[in-house]
């Protein structure tokens, strides 16, 4: 499976081309633009004034926010030149926070100085007023610097209470461990317990942070999970060995919950990776491997990563209703889940399991329908015992998915803890509660005390057929509202501005050439209003006269080759808000586009540093005519040319010269006009009118809005969606 995925990914990693969303962006000394940036451990990272070193501009307004990767990490804040307006600061100044305990404001000759935040989070804003009084500015070096195992001044430890309870022997009883040394353990988090309201597990979307424990396994260059796994303690992750064992490179993502979405996740590469020495590629036995990750996770933080507990090396749980969870497909042959879901399950006893193996336990229904499927291996089978969940199972293979009469089969972690233990022991520091053991002699009384719970379940496979519907068009509405603006913007494992699979012999008027172009459609005709370009996930670039109807009227349709058949499949998206600066409009979607599962849906690099394009060779695509008195031909077309200089333009409009005979026509307005750079396609241009569609009359040049010139205003309106980071 992983192979497949593998070949699947991106064939190169080039080094990024421009500050898009929270990118990880090389050590430079070149100043950042106003925006949200993330910092690897080490790095660091230059701001500066406008104009610095002459007057700051009056009533200017900039906001600048750092996410270090990792949690075990703080930043820190030097400004090397400050001049500001004195006073109480309350004119001009520099606002400095975290999320924990940093809160200040800085102007006159006194600026910041080895400010070290509480936590992974800095943010800086600088503001004048409009007053004469102006100043040189600063220039400010930030830097991300890693603390193993930092603790937060607002974590506590969680009380601990000791309650006996009188248990018939016929049922499991829970018993606490001993109490471990605090060189060893943390005091102030349980391993186990899932972050749920009220509700019944089973076959369905997990919540938000329901399995805090939950991992996922990224490629380097495609940002969906190939496989799953489990947190043990603050440094240790257990998956299957046959996740691992290739020796390709990987993440390990935690706090995932849609990999779609904007949300704050953890990072970290593996530092070593453990394969049990009896595993067996052909046969499956001990399908299990251990990794360590390359810095520690904070257990005591407040975040929602927590570990979950080991069982007893005697632990029997024949019999017992089993939670499994994963992003696989859901269903065989189906679509893998871009969120996280979980299935109940029954455990099946050593006699009913098909496999074979000491070292494996089977679950599922003898009736099929529910169940394990690729991309939900190595991720964990759990049993909960007295109100904590024990990794009772690896995920390991099957026959298909949920097949009746085949039930998945699963790593025994039980069987495996005195090859375990030792490495995950060795150096990592586990939770200081850690009581969840259990004692079974029977299981007859306890699958009648389950039983109410599991028929409640619903399948896994019942989900697939809305959620594919989903894909192929929205639900009309107005009042669906797009995702808040994230406090931490995790970027995507796709590049900008290089097609995944370039067409070549087909021309480059194909979709998959041209990624960054869909069409903007009003659903109450029917008919093409405008085209556009992708920015990123929730995001679309298009001309102000494309968005000035009805904004529940509107849909944007991608991945399109031909708007009138599914040549390529088409994805729907309806349009929840719609922003505007000049000639230019944001399209904000009501659902995010995926940028790493099609190949006709990707974002062209944005030119961040106003670069001049003047005699660049550019396309422009749209979805417009063919001639001037055609009807649109809903068929992706592009227009090759060139940018020149032309006068009498204003200065954040652009001159296009098409080379061929028609120009832009129609619909082709709003589209995107690309120039390449480094081997990339940066978004140089919008097409704003079409001059009469052809140059056969003499007509000199077309115009465009120069996207470098709203290149600050994009950034900041878009930072709902994720980027394109490689």
């Amino acid at each position: 499976m992983r192979s497949l995925l593998l070949l699947a990914a991106v064939a190169f990693q080039a080094a990024l081309a421009s500050p898009m969303g929270a990118p990880l962006l090389p050590e430079t000394r070149a100043a950042l633009l106003c925006g949200n940036y993330s910092i690897n451990p080490d790095q660091s990272l230059f701001i500066k004034s406008k104009r610095f070193a002459q007057d700051y501009p009056k009533n200017h307004d900039c906001s600048y926010t750092f996410h270090c990767t990792d949690y075990a990490a703080s930043l820190l804040l030097n400004c090397t030149r400050f001049e500001l307006q004195g006073g109480d600061c309350t004119k001009d100044f520099m606002h400095v926070y975290d999320e924990n305990s940093v809160d200040d404001r800085y102007c006159g000759t006194d600026g910041p100085q080895n400010v070290v935040t509480g936590d992974n989070f800095l943010g800086v804003r600088f503001k004048t007023n409009g007053d004469s009084v102006r100043k040189s500015g600063f220039f400010c070096k930030v830097r991300c610097y890693h603390v193993d195992d930092k603790t937060t001044t607002t974590t506590t430890a969680a009380p601990t209470t000791s309650t006996t309870t009188q248990t018939p022997p016929t049922t499991i009883t829970t018993t606490p461990a001993p109490v471990p040394t605090p060189s060893n353990a943390y005091s102030g988090c349980r391993c186990g317990v899932v972050q749920r309201s009220s509700r019944i597990v089973g076959g369905a979307e997990t919540e938000v942070g329901e399995y805090p424990w939950q991992v996922g396994l990224y490629t380097t260059r495609l940002q969906t999970p190939y496989c799953g796994g489990s947190l043990v303690n603050n440094l240790y992750v257990v998956t299957a060995a046959d996740c691992v064992d290739d020796g390709a490179e990987f993440q390990i993502i935690l706090g995932e919950h849609d990999y779609t979405k904007v949300s704050r996740v953890y990072v970290r590469t593996p530092d070593q990776v453990s394969i049990h020495p009896g595993y067996n590629a052909q046969t499956k036995d001990n399908n299990i491997a251990v990794v360590r990750l390359s810095s520690p996770i904070n257990l005591n933080a407040d975040i929602p990563v927590k570990p979950v507990c080991l069982p007893e090396p005697s632990a029997d749980f024949s019999g017992r209703t089993a939670v499994a969870t994963g992003w696989g497909l859901m269903a065989e042959g189906g679509l893998e889940s871009p969120v996280l879901r979980e299935v109940e399950l029954t455990v099946l006893s050593e006699a009913d399991c098909p496999a074979g193996s000491s070292a494996t336990l089977c679950a599922g229904e003898p009736e099929g329908g529910k169940g394990t499927c690729n991309g939900d291996f190595g991720g964990p089978l759990l049993v909960d015992v007295g109100g904590q969940y024990v990794l009772a199972g690896v995920t390991s293979h099957g026959t298909g998915c949920a097949r009746a009469g085949q039930p998945g089969v699963y790593t025994d972690v039980s069987s495996v803890l005195d090859w375990m233990l030792p490495i995950i022991e060795s150096d990592g520091k586990s939770c200081g509660d850690n009581s969840a053991t259990t004692t079974t002699s029977t299981a007859a009384t306890t699958s009648a005390t389950e039983a109410a719970t599991s028929t409640a379940a619903a399948t896994s496979t019942a989900a697939a057929a809305s959620t594919t519907t989903t894909e192929q068009a929205t639900t009309t509405t107005t009042t669906v509202a797009t995702t808040a603006p994230a406090t931490s913007n995790p970027t995507l494992q796709c590049s900008c501005g290089i097609p995944l699979n370039p067409l070549r012999a087909a021309g480059t008027d194909h979709i998959n050439n041209n990624p960054w172009t869909v069409a903007i459609l009003s659903k109450s005709s029917g008919q093409q209003v405008c085209s556009g370009a992708v920015i990123n996930t929730y995001n679309v670039l298009t001309a102000k006269d494309c968005a000035t109807g009805a904004v529940a009227d509107l849909q944007v349709k991608a991945n399109a080759q031909d708007l009138t058949s599914e040549v390529t499949r088409i994805v729907n998206r309806d349009v929840a808000s719609v922003s505007s600066s000049g000639d230019l409009a944001i399209l904000k979607l009501t659902t995010p586009l995926s940028l790493t599962n099609w190949e006709g849906i990707k974002p062209a690099c944005m030119p961040a540093y106003n670069p001049d394009f003047t005699n660049t060779p550019a396309v422009q695509s749209g979805y417009g005519r063919l001639s001037a008195g055609a009807a649109d031909s809903a068929q992706l077309k592009k227009v090759d040319g060139a940018f020149i200089w032309c006068s009498g333009l204003a200065s954040n409009r652009v001159c296009f010269q098409p080379f061929q005979e028609q120009g832009f026509c129609g619909a082709d307005k709003g589209g995107p006009i690309v120039a390449e750079r480094d081997g990339r396609q940066y978004l140089a241009g919008i097409a704003l009118k079409d001059n009469g569609c052809t140059t056969s009359s003499g007509m000199l040049f077309q115009e465009a809005a120069r996207v470098a010139s709203y290149y600050q205003w994009v950034m900041d309106s878009s930072q709902d969606g994720r980027f394109c980071g490689l």
